[in-house]
């Protein structure tokens, strides 16, 4: 992943752009809460068990709210969102070593920065940030990663994306849920089209289900679910819930997805005529 002068300006800008306001975002909402938990680890295992399956994301974003410079914590967290971009727009080369990400990048970046429904919360607050941003860099690092070496792995590779795959799997709910279908698919082309490492290819998605075992299956959730505030919301049809998630909680994430589609069609179209 060579980078040359002329690209790293780009980068450099979509950083200074996200860290000028990430800079004078205050803590707010769970920063507060989340703060107050030590770093040790007895602490967030018994937070594992009694409320949130999301150890990876709870405990990073503990690490992030324990830095107690305010520059270098924001400065961590834009870095953070540029390299997400970066293997966003990266992903459909990692198969075939073209370089496009330099005309990639800045169209992925401007529809993440103007058209993200919840930037705010995914982005400048930290505790938001952990739970969706800094699991995303592990989602899309596992595809890449995944896509660039799978005819080149080799036992220090596969260990790598063997914890990778588990860091991705114990994200969040809809993003482990996702990638574990995707890694699913993987193995059904794989075992259609080339067999081909095909054991390590298992093994490594393998991970991903543990993972996402771990964060979906954990005791934390079951003890959450049974707290009385979501009495009314359990109540429901499973059928009512999803369909009231679809209308009421999701219309502005799909007012955008048009645009998010014309985006993969860009990506691809680039990547084919490449």
């Amino acid at each position: 992943m060579k980078i040359n002068t002329n690209v790293s300006v780009i980068y450099i800008i979509a950083f200074a752009l996200v860290y000028a306001i990430a800079v004078y975002t205050p803590l707010h909402s769970d920063d507060f809460s989340y703060s107050l938990l030590s770093l040790d680890f007895t602490n967030h295992i018994a937070h594992y068990l009694s409320w949130s399956g999301r150890f990876i994301a709870d405990y990073t974003s503990n690490i992030l709210l324990h830095i107690e410079d305010y520059y270098v914590r924001s400065a961590i967290n834009s870095l953070l969102i540029v390299v997400i971009i970066y293997f966003i727009s990266a992903l459909p080369y990692a198969a075939t070593g073209s370089n496009q990400v330099k005309t990639v990048f800045p169209v992925i970046f401007m529809v993440f920065w103007c058209f993200n429904p919840n930037l705010g919360q995914s982005v400048f607050w930290i505790v938001g940030s952990a739970n969706y941003s800094l699991t995303m860099l592990f989602v899309v690092s596992f595809l890449y990663f995944l896509l660039k070496w799978k005819d080149s792995l080799n036992k220090y590779k596969t260990a790598f994306l063997l914890f990778i795959g588990i860091l991705a799997g114990c994200s969040n709910e809809s993003a482990s849920v996702a990638l574990s279908f995707f890694c699913v698919l993987i193995i059904f082309i794989s075992l259609l089209i080339s067999k081909k490492n095909l054991i390590s290819i298992c093994l490594l998605c393998s991970g991903v289900f543990v993972g996402s075992a771990l964060l979906i299956l954990s005791p934390g959730n079951f003890n959450r679910a049974q707290d009385v505030s979501f009495q009314q919301w359990y109540s429901w049809p499973l059928l009512t819930r999803f369909l009231y998630h679809i209308e009421e909680t999701d219309d502005v994430s799909f007012t955008y997805l048009w645009l998010n589609n014309c985006s993969v069609i860009y990506i691809c179209s680039s990547n084919s005529f490449s």
